[in-house]
């Protein structure tokens, strides 16, 4: 058995802005606890050599490399699963080996040796066969050119002078081997391994930026900083030595069995040179050569003078005169020019915000009550919401990041983290990564899994308790944001804004449950948090909004301002070790940062690159001098100087990931860079040189690694410095290279795909791309989304010479969204467009969809009921044509309204229930639960409003239960209304609310409008004016918000009876105005109801300012109107505001006339409804009717 990897890895000390613990390794071969970020010790490696042996004896890896997460909560198969020649012991062996818990493995790799052997000792030992001929060349060849990887030299800032003299940093390499095996092999052979195996060296000392000065027969002598200035070189040869070692090791891998084994040791010293000149000018005390090569071999040795420049990276064990290297810290490589303090910047002038924040999570402790006999009844913790603001670069994720690491020490249990990125803004993103998070799953695991976790984690939440969402439904919501297919299917039939209120409400109670849940069990509060909420999209952003609506009393905001100049100076001083510069450096570093901590950081960045600021073994040394030293006044030109800078194949990298965006999926860029450079190793490498000079991080999105650029500015610069031209390539590259990765997830990354189509001047992609996003932009109820995709859209047709029919498929998309969002006037051009699209294309079936949505409109929004009515035949009899039943349904429920509203509530009643068979037919229960209101409406103007009450409750019924939120919302409304209309006022005003809250929750904003407007009357009709008069103003901000016109008339109406019944003088001329308003957006609408009731509300204001004439002309004008007005029309209160203002112009007759007609339209409608109480109610709460019975009593009285 020959092992030939362990894939050992080892958790980075290096702190990054968004996430620490970062792991460094091959996922497939480490440990789960290093996949975790916990603690690891040998037995880490136990596991690794456990996934080796399960790889060579079953011929593949306990976890594929899309599940390897996996081994963080469940066993692998057993290895004789894939080989069944395999023993059950060999199996125990292994699985032993490979146990998720590290208590339960081989205790060393002694152990796990003798275990395996035991088990072993009944199978044939397979033996090398030697190789004969020439074969071995090749297969040697092939070993060897894997080793050989050119790497590519890090170009240093400034050339030295000629003739300068100056010490170097020497590495003296010894090797023994290559001499002794002259039977095995023809001499030729042996001359080409040892040609390899020099070149492998030599590109090891390149790697680290050195040169070979000279090769010998048993090593090579080469030298760091004779060629070009460094700070660092000592550093860069001693990981050089390390190098060579780890590649001599490999060698031997190879070589072994042919019989040959290399040992080497290497030496660091100093020594003096002038440059240009070969020859050495003082070679002083360079003991190494000297020494017995013996002493040098199996390790790093350096000198005293070495010593004294290496930094606390390096491990050392000391020494008389010779000191052995012990290792170097995996983030020191040739690269790695800065200061400690550049890559761990201090936390500074923060420490009163980590104080706020730990007040803030005290605050929340104290509300936590676990208790040795804690229950289900534990008082329930008060939520706390922070806010960091602050500009970019200030320190907002660094902030948040020491805090959470004081309290994951505190209490060893990490924080929920939902992310917002920008190269997957898609829909719930952000509550989707948090879910995962939660589960411990990654978009990669298996869907099998994803649900037995879901169902397990579910399972432990003891204390849950859910309000409106049931138990039984948690599940489904929850996986359709995982992508359970099954989930998927059983809301396919739900409308966008109940679907989307279900998920939103589920997600904000298993949040709230699960804090309740680690309150009772672990006695302390749950940490949950937001990042990146610039990238946020709508759907999750309505989650934030909710958790703030559901108990969340503790409201806390952290202004995070720039560093006071003090502060600024220690930062930068702590930045670079603690050695600040000059005083005048130091002012015209803080002078030009303004306080912001990333231009601090970029300043010094810049200072480095340039070479302007060197650090020398005493310090840091200004090269220049100081009075010519400059700082751009700008953070664009600041990145721009640091950006020119960088080396050609840094620059490139830094470019492709401007082109992906502000993040960018690694595994795309990797794509890419293969694609362009033919190697992604160089990208890799480049990825970790410009993270380590702050130009990136890295970050873990959803299970896929992944890089941001530290600002904003820095991606815009890069991206400015890319022709033309290139952009184009690269963005075409960027959408290939997307579509080649996630073929199976092109709908989830259309948004993106669309963007680089769109960028790389492929319209027809781009657009074929743009309508899929906008599609799932409208299913998943992102509406803002889908109105700037369809923007897209619709710039793109013409470039495409797109056909009608798609243009009218991406208005009809976008209508969609302009209705929910209430902007009524580019809704209506949309339809009317789609309108003439349709008619030019002779396209029935689009047309008729055309008119039945226009139709709609015309009934709903304008209140042109004639237009409506014709629109509707139309598309009724084309629809029958088409045999098309839903849409034939649609036209007849446009019809119902149409005749319901003109008055003829028994053609009406035909429609609505014709509408609700042929629904039924089609299974759209969101169509039959709005057929069954409609015939609730229509019944109650009938006056059977107990059996219409009865129909609305059984349509509430049926929305429920389909997920229709929109139809619940108005199936509450509906109800609120009965109850209102038979003076059941209490009751009504519960069904409003009810409703307010669900509109809310899904984004309707007509629906809340309305809810709002009907509470304003409810609390008239009790004389509550100050709230009545509070809800319309919120009513009119909503409506105004959307356009509502027709709702804006109806508040304005009820905001002049409000402050006409205050009784304040002052009042009067604002009811006078609001009733002008309401007349005059009557007229212009055409609303003839609105119409008479502004002028009748006109009328009695001019009565209360004292223009009795003004107000009975106007008054005699809205009783003319009655005469052919349409039904809905309130006019028992027209006549009884005509009465009023007759009576007090003296005219007693026509008072008694006016007055007896507004009492006969109340008994007319009170004779109507059959059933007694509600007549009853209807005459005796309803305070119109009140007035309008008691001033008839009056009149009777004084007749008599």
């Amino acid at each position: 058995m020959k092992l030939l990897d362990f894939g050992l890895a080892k958790a980075l000390g290096a702190t990054r802005l968004t996430k620490s613990g970062q792991v460094m390794g091959t996922p497939i071969y480490m440990a789960p606890e290093q996949l975790q970020g916990d603690p690891v010790d040998q037995r880490a490696d136990i596991y690794s050599l456990g996934v080796i042996a399960y790889e060579l004896l079953a011929s593949s890896t306990p976890f594929s490399k899309d599940q390897f997460y996996s081994k963080v909560y469940r066993p692998p198969e057993a290895p004789s699963i894939k080989n069944p020649e395999l023993s059950p012991a060999i199996d125990a062996v292994i699985l032993r080996a490979l146990s998720a818990n590290p208590h339960m493995r081989q205790t060393s790799a002694e152990d796990l040796k003798w275990e395996l052997a035991a088990c072993m000792k009944d199978y044939v030992e397979f033996q090398d066969i030697p190789l004969m001929g020439q074969d071995w060349r090749t297969l040697l060849q092939s070993d060897l050119e894997r080793l050989s990887v050119e790497t590519t030299r890090v170009r240093e800032r400034t050339q030295l002078v000629e003739g300068e003299e100056r010490d170097v940093t020497l590495l003296v390499v010894r090797l023994l081997g290559l001499t002794g095996c002259q039977d095995l092999m023809a001499r030729e052979g042996m001359g080409f391994v040892r040609d390899r195996t020099f070149r492998i060296l030599a590109n090891e000392v390149e790697r680290y930026g050195g040169a070979v000065d000279r090769y010998e027969p048993n090593g090579l002598v080469a030298h760091f900083g004779s060629k070009l200035a460094s700070e660092v070189e000592c550093e860069r040869a001693v990981m050089a030595g390390l190098g060579i070692h780890e590649k001599v090791l490999a060698l031997n891998g190879m070589l072994s069995p042919r019989g040959i084994t290399l040992t080497v040791g290497t030496g660091v010293d100093l020594a003096r040179i002038r440059v240009g000149h070969e020859e050495k000018v003082d070679s002083g005390a360079f003991q190494i050569t000297r020494d017995p090569l013996p002493d040098l071999i199996g390790g790093t040795w350096v000198t005293d003078a070495v010593r004294k420049r290496l930094s606390d990276h390096v491990q050392v064990e000391e020494g008389t005169s010779l000191h052995r290297i012990k290792g170097a810290s995996p983030t020191l490589g040739h690269w790695d020019r800065r200061p400690e303090g550049l890559k761990h910047s201090p936390f500074v002038g923060r420490e009163s915000h980590i104080r706020d924040l730990d007040g803030f999570f005290q605050e929340a402790m104290r509300d936590v009550n676990p208790g040795p006999g804690a229950t289900l009844g534990v008082r329930r913790t008060k939520p706390t919401v922070v806010t960091l603001k602050g500009e970019p670069g200030i320190g907002k994720s660094r902030l948040l990041q020491e805090f959470l690491r004081a309290r994951q020490e505190k209490w060893c249990k990490p924080a929920l983290v939902g992310t917002s990125v920008s190269f997957l803004r898609s829909p719930f993103l952000l509550v989707t990564t948090l879910l995962r998070r939660w589960l411990d799953v990654t978009d990669t695991t298996p869907v099998d899994q994803v649900r037995s976790r879901l169902v397990e984690r579910l399972a432990k939440l003891e204390y849950l308790r859910l309000g409106r969402t049931r138990q039984a439904d948690l599940p489904t919501s929850l996986g359709y944001l995982l992508g359970f297919p099954e989930a998927t299917k059983a809301v396919e039939n739900t409308s966008s804004p109940s679907l989307q209120q279900t998920i939103l409400q589920a997600v904000t109670e298993l949040l709230l449950v699960v804090s309740q849940d680690t309150q009772v069990k672990e006695g302390r509060p749950q940490i949950v948090v937001f990042e990146d909420l610039q990238w946020i999209d709508d759907i999750s952003l309505g989650v934030l909004e909710m958790l703030l609506t559901s108990g969340f009393s503790n409201f806390h905001v952290q202004l995070l301002g720039p560093l006071v100049p003090e502060e600024a100076r220690r930062l930068v001083a702590a930045i670079l070790g603690g050695q600040e510069p000059s005083r005048n450096l130091m002012d015209l570093i803080v002078r030009r940062a303004g306080g912001n901590p990333y231009f601090l950081e970029e300043t010094v960045n810049l200072l480095i690159d340039e070479r302007s600021l060197v650090r020398e073994a005493g310090g840091w040394e200004v090269k220049v001098a100081e009075d010519s030293l400059t700082v751009p006044a700008t953070i664009q030109a600041l990145v721009l100087s640091r950006f020119d800078l960088l080396p050609g194949d840094e620059k490139q990298i830094l470019q492709v990931c401007s082109v992906i965006g502000m993040d960018g999926d690694a595994a795309i860029l990797e794509e890419m860079a293969r694609e362009l450079f033919s190697s992604s190793r160089d990208c890799r490498q480049a990825l970790a040189r410009l993270e380590n000079m702050q130009f990136l991080i890295y970050r873990e999105v959803d299970g896929r690694q992944a890089y941001t650029f530290r600002h904003a500015l820095a991606r815009e610069v890069v991206y400015s410095t890319i022709l033309a031209s290139n952009r184009r390539i690269l963005h075409g590259l960027a959408a290939r290279t997307i579509e080649k990765i996630y073929q199976g997830a092109l709908e989830e990354h259309s948004a993106l795909l669309a963007y680089h189509c769109n960028r790389s001047d492929e319209p027809a992609r781009a657009l074929h791309y743009t309508e899929v996003a906008l599609r799932k932009a409208v299913s998943k109820y992102d509406h803002e989304g889908a109105l700037r995709l369809a923007e897209e859209a619709l710039k793109l047709l013409p470039l495409t010479g797109g056909d009608s029919a798609r243009q009218f498929d991406v208005l009809a998309l976008r209508e969609r969204a302009l209705e929910v969002t209430g902007r009524r006037d580019e809704q209506q051009q949309d339809l009317q467009t789609m309108l003439t699209l349709a008619r030019s294309n002779n396209d029935e079936k689009r047309l008729s969809d055309a008119q039945n949505r226009l139709s709609w409109f015309h009934w709903w929004n304008v209140g042109d009921y004639a237009a409506a009515h014709k629109l509707a035949v139309a598309a009724m009899e084309t629809k029958r044509k088409l045999k098309d039943r839903r849409g034939e349904a649609d036209a007849l429920r446009n019809l119902g309204c149409v005749h319901s509203l003109l008055g003829d509530f028994e053609e009406a009643l035909r429609y609505h229930r014709r509408a609700q068979r042929l629904y039924e037919e089609c299974n759209d229960f969101s169509g039959v639960g709005g057929s069954i209101c409609n015939v609730a409406l229509t019944t109650a103007q009938m006056g059977h409003v107990a059996e219409a009450i009865a129909r609305a409750q059984e349509a509430l019924l049926i929305d429920q239960k389909y997920g229709d939120r929109r139809g619940v919302g108005r199936e509450l409304r509906t109800l609120g209304d009965f109850n209102r209309g038979v003076g059941a006022d209490e009751r009504a005003l519960q069904f409003y609310s009810q409703a307010l809250a669900n509109d809310r929750e899904i984004g309707y904003r007509q629906g809340e409008a309305a809810n709002l407007t009907s509470m304003g009357t409810v609390f008239l009709n009790q004389g509550r004016t100050t709230d009545a008069l509070n809800r319309f103003k919120e009513a009119l901000e909503v409506a105004l918000a959307i356009n509502a016109r027709t709702f804006i008339g109806d508040i304005f109406l009820g905001m002049a009876t409000a402050y006409r019944e205050r009784g304040n003088p002052s009042g009067w001329e604002l009811s006078q105005v609001c009733a002008q308003n309401a007349h005059e957006l009557g007229e212009e609408l055409g609303i003839a109801g609105l119409t008479v009731m502004g002028i009748s509300s006109v009328a009695f204001a001019n009565l209360l300012l004292g223009n009795s004439d003004e107000a009975l002309r106007l008054s005699l004008r809205a009783v003319t109107y009655l005469k052919g007005a349409l039904a809905g029309i309130r006019t028992e209160e027209v006549w009884f505001t005509h009465s009023l203002i007759l009576n007090k112009c003296g005219r007693k007759e026509e008072t008694a006339a006016a007055l007896e007609r507004a009492h006969s339209l109340v008994m007319d409608r009170a004779e109507r409804l059959v059933d007694n109480e509600l007549r009853q109610s209807f005459l005796n709460r309803v305070s119109l009717n009140q007035r309008i019975l008691i001033a008839f009593k009056h009149l009777a009285r004084s007749t008599k």
